[in-house]
């Protein structure tokens, strides 16, 4: 018995999870080059801090 109505739920959840998987990348980079950032600027802080 073949039933596409599974078949075509699959291919929606795998669908959406791939969107999700690209949503989760795109955040996780995001929030790394703001770490980076921001680490960028603390040392640069400390650093002007340390000079006197």
């Amino acid at each position: 018995m073949d039933r596409p109505d599974t078949q075509s739920l699959i291919g929606d959840l795998s669908k959406s999870f791939k969107n999700l998987k690209n949503l989760l990348f795109q955040r996780y980079f995001v929030s790394m080059w703001l770490v980076k950032k921001n680490s960028l600027i603390i040392s640069q802080i400390t650093l002007f801090v340390h000079k006197d």
